[in-house]
């Protein structure tokens, strides 16, 4: 299935325009954090429940996380939610960055997409190199 036919949410580390509307200008179907949990701008948002009802979608998840490597709670909660993660390696890439990454990566992300239901969490470099971070390669 085409990367353009999959749900990609954004987490809140991309905030709510630029990214979201440099990704959809290259044919990709974007859901934004913040459209879905206001309360996440005050805080008052347990990850938990964004993680799991995202998952329950079916919609992938994108966040730039850098410290999601040394993260072992937060991965554990993405692992055991079954979800799919995509993690952009520069926490300060512009939003033509972010596309273009993903448009280096697209077929490798769909490989994986296509392979391996989940959970997993892949870091994205932004030479659109995939690295499992969590999960498979089996």
């Amino acid at each position: 299935m085409p990367l353009s036919e999959h749900v990609l949410f954004l987490d809140r580390n991309f905030g709510r325009y630029q990214v979201a509307n440099a990704l959809r200008s290259a044919g990709l179907t974007v859901e934004v954090h913040y459209d879905h949990y206001p309360e996440a701008e005050t805080g008052e948002l347990d990850d938990r429940r964004w993680i799991r009802e995202i998952t329950a979608n079916g919609w992938v998840i994108l966040t730039r996380n850098g410290q999601i490597r040394h993260n072992p709670l937060e991965r554990a909660e993405f692992i055991s939610a079954g979800a799919r993660v995509f993690n952009i390696r520069n926490g300060n890439a512009t939003a033509d960055e972010v596309r273009h990454c993903l448009q280096l990566a697209e077929r490798e992300i769909e490989r994986v997409l296509a392979s391996h239901r989940g959970p997993f969490i892949v870091g994205v470099s932004m030479h659109g190199k995939l690295t499992f971070i969590d999960a498979p390669p089996n």
